[in-house]
């Protein structure tokens, strides 16, 4: 018999309908995927260029904490941003979930609460069951833009157990931007309570034009409690780098963090080579993202606002939207869109919002949708949503909430679709 703690765990929402997508695909039907967090921008060339002229005779182990070389780079990005960060405050990991987990480790016993905004991140969840660490969600809501609940509730949820806050910003799966009155909101609890901000920050360069991106790095007067978790996927489109670090300026959560280090024996040598090298990138490569992203987020908005019967947040950074469907299941709607439907050998898969909460209940008519293909590509994607729930409507009237009638532009003949 394995362990209740893996029996326990639950399987990726995010990727659980990849094999049959994988089936879909083989039998010639394109799929269009937004379930996952996988730019397709190009990863900056002289994160390669770097790699490529490694010359080494001997792959070696790098310090547990990372290669000094690495250290000394995101320092040195850290401190163009104008935070105050020395290659000490610097801890190489296996990308952001190991920096999540060592987190966790080093804030929190077994049997330990932290509090964090729902919807979240669905690895947080099982991060945390490893950890033995208990997940007390804050619920937040599409009604209300995603913000925190007033600090008075927030506190109310702080008792003898709860070590620490841990939170997306720019939010994943929600693309809200904690403001200032927010992050105030979370200085407050690190002060009042003695409890740590785990703040993961993979998607911080982000933000859109008129929202002001806040860092758990300036909150100074707490800097002791902050621990900052960062990774090269996101920004630079280096997913399969696996570089991440932890950033934190207590001296105390570094050395207690090298003993995890060590036991891992270190991140992996030749990735952490080429990540050094992306400090180089100037300040415009940021912003060229940033406005390639906001492109495709306008596109996005725009073609889900012509889709009746569904309500979705206008992404303030990151690269994802939760939309709110007019069915009683989202998950189901999902399974069908990648397992049955396809209009023109096409189709989409989505990744169901449910398991982004912690709350039995909520998510349950939630999608979250990634924008990360090109803008041609996302009108498609939108127009396939349309089509697929309006096909969706026919099949399964007893499922759908409150439908109005779809616009002409997404009515279709039924002779039109494939089934797969």
């Amino acid at each position: 018999m394995v362990s209740q703690r893996i029996q326990q765990m639950q399987s990726s929402p995010i990727r659980y309908l990849n094999k049959i997508s994988e089936t879909v695909q083989a039998k010639g039907v394109t799929v269009y995927h937004v379930n996952i967090g996988q730019p397709d921008i190009e990863t900056p060339a002289i994160l390669m260029d770097e790699i490529r002229n490694m010359e080494v005779s001997v792959l070696a182990y790098s310090p547990s904490s990372g290669l000094a070389r690495t250290k000394d780079a995101f320092s040195a990005y850290y401190r163009s941003r104008g935070y105050a960060v020395d290659p000490e405050h610097v801890y190489m990991t296996n990308a952001g979930s190991e920096a999540i987990l060592f987190a966790l480790l080093a804030a929190a016993d077994s049997g330990d609460s932290i509090l964090v905004p729902e919807p979240f991140y669905t690895n947080y969840r099982s991060l945390a069951e490893v950890a033995g660490v208990h997940i007390k969600p804050v619920t937040t809501s599409l009604a209300d833009n995603f913000r925190l609940p007033p600090y008075e509730e927030l506190a109310r949820m702080v008792d003898s157990r709860v070590k620490a806050v841990l939170f997306s910003n720019p939010g994943n799966p929600t693309g809200k931007v904690y403001d200032s009155e927010d992050m105030e909101k979370l200085r407050r609890l690190s002060e009042e309570f003695g409890i740590y901000l785990i703040a993961d920050e993979v998607y911080s360069e982000i933000y859109y034009e008129g929202v002001s991106f806040v860092s758990a790095l300036d909150l100074d007067d707490v800097s002791d409690h902050v621990i900052m978790v960062d990774s090269i996927s996101k920004r630079y489109s280096a997913c399969g780098a696996r570089i991440g670090c932890i950033v934190s300026r207590s001296k105390t959560i570094i050395e207690h963090i090298e003993k995890l280090g060590q036991m891992r024996l270190c991140p992996p040598t030749i990735e952490q080579v080429g990540a050094a090298a992306l400090s180089r990138l100037p300040r415009e490569y940021y912003a060229s993202i940033r406005e390639r992203y906001e492109r495709r987020r306008d596109v996005v908005c725009e073609g889900l606002r012509v889709i009746p019967g569904i309500a979705f947040h206008i992404p303030e950074g990151a690269f994802y939207t939760l939309i709110e469907l007019p069915v009683e299941n989202a998950k189901k709607f999902c399974e069908f869109l990648i397992g049955e439907f396809s209009f023109d050998d096409e189709t989409v898969l989505l990744a169901p919002a449910e398991g982004f909460y912690m709350t039995p209940g909520l998510g349950v008519r939630e999608v979250r949708m990634a924008f990360v293909l090109e803008e041609d590509k996302l009108r498609r994607t939108i127009e396939l949503l349309g089509k697929g729930l309006q096909e969706y409507t026919r099949l399964h009237q007893n499922e759908i909430i409150n439908m109005p009638p779809m616009p002409l532009d997404l009515v279709i003949e039924q002779s039109t679709y494939n089934w797969v």
